[in-house]
């Protein structure tokens, strides 16, 4: 669930806000034999929005009462949820509310300011003592971390820091100190324009958000040297972060003592080189808690993501501007719940799934090798094992071909 912004608003007769909407959506993730013997269908683009499934689509802007209001409400749905039964096979689900952000987890744990984590409920001040914060108890991981999001928050983290490295101070007091970091912000942000072509920490049009995106991200932390050298971060530090950030977007399972290690290292260099700027939550979540969340999730890390439905917010505004009528409110929210049924449908999306993997397939980047040191080495599958893409067509749609007492179970 999500706040979506920036929609055309609409001359009619209506008071109500249309330049906002709030979506619930789900994405299936693979469909398996109760017993895990058998893999039948699998999503092997979880982070794309063509599985994107909306539940549900608003005309109202996003608040934390609304925000745990419909959390509740979609756990007593999903408590309530009956198993699919026919004559060849019973389908029970399991669904999983991780495609959420740092908003959202915030409103449905209760968590009262957005720099407390919501996992082990440690403050700013209490973020740089590690030894204090691994020894405290552990709650709320069936939320996830939001691996979209460490992106860009570990990306402005670390731009925060470059702004006040001159300083080596977190606050800024008087006219000279702020001047300071004014300047240092500026000469950044011409630097990483110039060498890398970003744009960071920049107004969007309209008010909404600013530059700062995970496409952003992704490449500043792909040119680990380079943005070092615009930021003055120190770049041992750039390469770790950008280490984990791989490990827990990517759909191989992760070791989870092994990332539990190297998130520690990352953690103490961080505390070694910046202990006067207190580790942002986000931050604090993935070096701290990012191996407990890996170990808690039925499926690796990075198929659990909220990408999916934070790419669907540019689908929802193209669809919403070019395929539904605008005579009425009701029919413009008819025509887009209706249209993303079709663009989501599992057969439908799959028609041409492989050719558009095999488009793209040379822009996809490589893992760094500390990334592929920190996950689990494959299972060999056993000679019955029998696994289907998410692109094999309508054969994919029956759990079994002779048995006729089977039982599935759907992970979402």
């Amino acid at each position: 669930m999500d706040g979506s912004t920036g929609h055309s608003p609409y001359k009619q007769s209506k008071m109500t806000c249309d330049d906002q909407l709030f979506v619930v959506s789900m994405v299936p993730l693979r469909l398996v034999l109760k017993d895990g013997s058998a893999v039948i269908w699998a999503n092997h683009t979880p982070s794309s929005a063509r599985f994107c499934r909306p539940i549900s689509i608003q005309y109202i802007r996003e608040s934390t009462s609304l925000t745990a209001e419909t959390a509740r409400n979609m756990e007593k749905e999903i408590d309530e949820l009956l198993p699919l039964q026919s004559a060849s096979a019973t389908v029970s689900y399991e669904l999983y509310m991780t495609m959420v952000d740092g908003k959202v987890v915030n409103a449905v744990t209760g968590t009262p300011s957005s720099q407390t984590c919501s996992i082990c409920g440690a403050t700013p001040r209490a973020m740089n003592n590690l030894e204090a914060v691994s020894t405290r108890p552990i709650r709320n991981l069936q939320y996830g971390i939001s691996t979209l999001h460490c992106w860009i928050r570990a990306m402005e983290a670390l731009l925060r820091i470059a702004y006040r490295i001159r300083l080596c101070k977190r606050t800024a007091r008087d006219d000279q100190e702020k001047k300071l970091v004014e300047e240092t912000k500026q000469e950044v942000q011409s630097k990483l324009r110039e060498r890398l072509g970003l744009r960071v920490d920049e107004p969007r049009t309209g008010g909404a958000g600013n530059s700062n995106d995970g496409n952003t991200a992704r490449r500043a932390f792909q040119s680990a040297k380079e943005f070092a050298a615009c930021t003055g971060v120190d770049e041992r530090l750039v390469r770790r972060v950008h280490v984990i950030l791989q490990a827990v977007s990517s759909f191989y399972t992760v070791n989870s003592a092994a990332l539990a290690d190297y998130c520690r290292q990352t953690a103490e260099l961080y505390v070694e080189l910046y202990g006067w700027y207190y580790m942002p939550v986000t931050l604090h979540k993935l070096l701290m808690h990012s191996a407990t969340v890996v170990e808690w999730c039925l499926l690796p890390i990075g198929a659990m993501s909220e990408e999916a439905a934070e790419s669907g917010h540019k689908q929802l505004r193209k669809f919403r501007l070019k395929h539904t009528r605008k005579d009425s409110r009701l029919h413009a929210i008819s025509d887009l719940y209706g249209y993303l049924l079709v663009s989501s449908d599992p057969l439908v999306s799959s028609i041409g799934a492989s050719r558009r993997r095999r488009r793209y397939r040379d822009k996809v980047s490589q893992l760094l090798p500390e990334t592929v040191a920190l996950l689990r080495e494959p299972e060999l599958p056993s000679s019955n094992d029998e696994v289907y893409g998410s692109d094999s067509g309508s054969d994919t749609s029956s759990c079994s071909d002779d048995d006729s007492d089977s039982s599935c179970c759907s992970d979402v």
